[in-house]
């Protein structure tokens, strides 16, 4: 007889081709034949089992050769090991720091949460979304002399100018485009308010000296002096 060395691995019956073997295990579909005689629990593969039976044993066959602390999976032993051998493979793509295991990495990268742009500079607060951020600057913002050109938020020094200018960084890469000079904005709006400057539009009028500018801004600024 053919030697038959197709073997299935979930019940052992081999066969001697490729394809029988294939429709034999159509019948497995689905079917947890190996159950757990301590609680009654049910895997498809023995070699499931085995390592399932291990919590009711107590058996830990995978040792440490430095501590001789004993681990009941193999991968759990290779993690281990790390500490002794300094081995840290999950690296930090933010910041480059690495770690022994993913899990370390995971919960040190909730650290870098507070570099997102969502963070208001002046108090802390944090926001979900980038417009309500900008909303909430408002409350921040003084009359000074340091404006930007795409919000219209004004700062009394430059360094916080700096810092909220961040936040727009990402968009002025997919923004509008000054077709007479090529500079680039974030939105629509900051690009008409921008052309006003090419055509000498100014839609903002004082009531009291008739003095007009290009931002309202500007006009709300001026009408202190009244």
């Amino acid at each position: 007889e053919a030697e038959k060395e197709f073997k299935c691995i979930l019940c052992g019956e081999c066969f001697g081709q490729q394809p029988s073997l294939a429709r034999h295990q159509k019948h497995h579909a689905g079917e947890r034949a190996f159950i757990c005689a301590e609680c009654g629990k049910a895997f498809s593969l023995k070699h499931n089992l085995i390592i399932h039976q291990r919590i009711h044993t107590g058996e830990r066959p995978y040792q440490c050769g430095v501590c001789q602390k004993s681990f009941s999976l193999k991968q759990n032993l290779l993690t281990h090991q790390r500490i002794h051998s300094g081995e840290k493979p999950f690296s930090c793509q933010r910041c480059g720091k690495c770690f022994r295991e993913q899990r370390f990495l995971l919960n040190h990268q909730r650290t870098h949460a507070e570099d997102r742009p969502g963070t208001a500079a002046e108090c802390g607060k944090r926001f979900r979304l980038k417009i309500n951020l900008i909303i909430h600057q408002r409350s921040h913002a003084k009359e000074g002399p340091y404006e930007c050109t795409m919000c219209e938020i004004s700062f009394t020094d430059k360094s916080r100018l700096d810092l909220h200018q961040s936040i727009h960084i990402k968009d002025r890469a997919f923004g509008a485009k000054c077709n007479l000079c090529k500079k680039i904005f974030s939105c629509s709006s900051s690009l008409q308010r921008h052309l006003r400057t090419h055509s000498g539009d100014r839609p903002y009028c004082c009531t009291a000296c008739q003095k007009c500018f290009t931002r309202k801004t500007h006009l709300l600024r001026h009408e202190k002096i009244h």
